[in-house]
């Protein structure tokens, strides 16, 4: 038996949530000219919400945006080894872009790029899941999470010029350190 979450199959394009080491206000704005449904960490974590904005646990992150059905867009690389265990009993969608030190007209233009197949792997695909989205827009490695999965060990679901590889955590964490071309 299965006890895996379900894709969301629904025609509403997903409302992004940009984390703190994204969230600057150029890429908001960006994002939102081109009709992206956006919250931005800090328009979110206010000082009237939570005591310290700056503090906010990723793990609450997490739990709230799977709570609200909101796929979580960060630079944070590691978030998926770093918080397994609260990614695996959410039902999240994550998407990891290389680095925080472009600008944000760069990450602005790659989602964007990456807009169709972005919304495509949210309505296709089980959460939670990981993903990431290269400076071109790219969405590649997707590695979705199952109750069965155990960190780090696990197998990782490869997705690369659409062809479907299992391959190992290590290598998989490898081939994310690096980013795909």
């Amino acid at each position: 038996m299965t006890t895996s979450r379900r894709a969301q199959h629904n025609d509403e394009p997903p409302h992004l949530f940009i984390d703190r080491n994204l969230s600057d206000n150029e890429l908001i704005l960006a994002l939102r000219a081109f009709e992206f449904t956006v919250t931005s960490y800090y328009d979110y974590y206010t000082p009237e919400r939570v005591p310290d904005p700056q503090l906010v646990p990723d793990e609450d992150i997490i739990a709230e945006c799977s709570a609200k059905k909101w796929v979580l867009v960060t630079a944070d690389r590691d978030l998926e080894y770093r918080h397994f265990a609260a990614i695996k009993k959410s039902s999240i969608s994550i998407f990891i872009v290389p680095d925080n030190c472009s600008k944000p007209t760069r990450w602005a233009k790659s989602l964007l790029d990456a807009q169709a197949e972005l919304y495509r792997t949210v309505k296709n695909y089980r959460q939670p899941f990981v993903a990431r989205i290269n400076a071109s827009g790219k969405v590649y490695q997707l590695r979705c999470i199952t109750f069965a999965d155990s960190a780090p060990k696990d197998c990782a679901l490869l997705i690369n010029d659409g062809k479907t590889d299992h391959i190992s955590a290590k290598k998989f964490r490898k081939a994310a350190s690096k980013g795909a071309a």
